[in-house]
């Protein structure tokens, strides 16, 4: 494919209008079209979250230092984004994803919140590491050592 990162499904379980969807995207491009209110906005937001710890807004520190890091920025979810059903949040909240960097192995991962008192899943931190550890290799050797892609 060569393509540098590709975002192939989307699943939401619990989250906001969503009880319960898988969205396949396309390689290229995927258009959402609905009415108002029908949960565009829920999606592309479910999305972002899912990858807030790539879109960090610290610029002092390589993200992979940042991402072990204690002080990592992934976004965690908001009181109000549980499915609200008959007057009860629902739970467990839950976002996966699977992508792929380069042509390496997919990767998966999922931003998970078993109930209202508990903290965001870590097995979610271990797949941010797998994560970056592709992209450090691919990415940052391959941009910034010439040397490194010709031998």
């Amino acid at each position: 494919m060569n393509d540098k990162m590709y975002i192939g499904t989307v699943h939401l379980t619990n989250f906001r209008n969503y009880a319960d969807i898988t969205l396949d995207l396309g390689h290229k491009t995927t258009v959402i079209i609905g009415k108002n209110g029908t949960g565009k906005t829920n999606m592309i937001n479910a999305i972002k979250q899912s990858l807030s710890f790539i879109f960090s807004k610290k610029k002092d520190a390589p993200q992979y230092d940042f991402v072990a890091s204690s002080d990592q920025k992934v976004k965690s979810f908001l009181p109000t984004d549980p499915s609200y059903i008959n007057g009860d949040y629902r739970y467990p909240i839950a976002i996966e994803v699977d992508m792929a960097l380069y042509d390496e192995e997919p990767l998966k991962w999922e931003l998970r919140k078993m109930s209202a008192d508990k903290s965001i899943d870590e097995s979610y931190v271990a797949s941010c590491m797998k994560f970056w550890g592709v992209y450090i290799e691919k990415v940052l050797y391959d941009t910034r050592s010439s040397h490194y892609l010709t031998s």
